[in-house]
């Protein structure tokens, strides 16, 4: 009986700690949406389309009307300071992710498949340099 509680116990607190589906993020007060980072907030985002989740990246996460107008082109632009979240609110989360910690700083490789077609955004640290289409 001692260990039905505990795998119980364990059961409660590893459903607790799960992410919460972006469904689940778009119907959160302020004050949920407030303990997210811009990451969990763009992931969301980009599959809902939430005006609280809109709202609270603008209100914390300083995302601009510019920003906003960026999101929703189609391509990430390494002339116009788009961030990390800035792309996984335009395109979601990446299919695969190469990181490299150089003496630059964070060096990321985000690889999109979309509509058949490979995309590969490169950042330092979390700032877009550029993005090619690739011949994968």
């Amino acid at each position: 009986m001692k260990n039905s509680w505990a795998m119980l116990a364990f059961a409660a607190a590893a459903l607790a700690a799960r992410a919460a589906t972006p469904d689940e993020i778009a119907t959160m007060d302020a004050a949920a949406l407030h303990k997210l980072n811009a990451v969990e907030l763009c992931t969301a985002y980009h599959t809902v389309k939430s005006p609280a989740v809109r709202e609270e990246l603008t209100r914390r996460h300083g995302f601009t009307r510019r920003v906003w107008w960026l999101v929703g082109r189609d391509f990430p632009d390494g002339d116009q300071y788009m961030t990390y979240a800035h792309v996984i609110c335009m395109w979601g989360p990446p299919a695969r992710e190469n990181r490299e910690t150089t003496t630059h700083g964070l060096k990321r490789t985000m690889i999109y498949n979309l509509d058949g077609r490979v995309f590969r955004v490169y950042l330092l640290n979390d700032v877009v340099q550029k993005y090619t289409e690739a011949d994968d």
